[in-house]
């Protein structure tokens, strides 16, 4: 996929199809697709983070991590242009990238 226009639809059904887990938007100047997480999603992101930063990050947390946040940025990713970064913000500071992606490869992964 290449054009910007298929990139937007891919991210509208992607949006479509995961209403109350994340909305993708895509940052054309800075070729960004930014992923908030909503509802449920963000809480339960956000209670994955705390308990890292408690260093209570047991093999379940990191297991839904891996297969919620860092493969939906994977599968996002690899469904996109290679040049396009592929950033889920953390819940809580939407200035901050918990997980971060390009080319199909892993970046950062604050889980890691």
């Amino acid at each position: 996929m290449g054009t910007i226009t298929k990139i937007n639809k891919y991210l509208q059904e992607f949006n479509d199809s995961n209403k109350h887990f994340a909305k993708a938007t895509l940052d054309e100047k800075n070729n960004i697709v930014n992923i908030e997480l909503v509802e449920q999603a963000a809480s339960d992101v956000s209670g994955m983070i705390y308990a890292k930063s408690e260093g209570k990050a047991n093999e379940n947390i990191r297991d839904l991590w891996e297969r919620e946040v860092t493969g939906t940025a994977l599968t996002i990713s690899k469904n996109i242009n290679n040049d396009i970064t592929v950033k889920i913000l953390q819940p809580t500071d939407k200035s901050k990238t918990i997980v971060e992606v390009k080319g199909g490869k892993v970046i950062k992964d604050i889980m890691k």
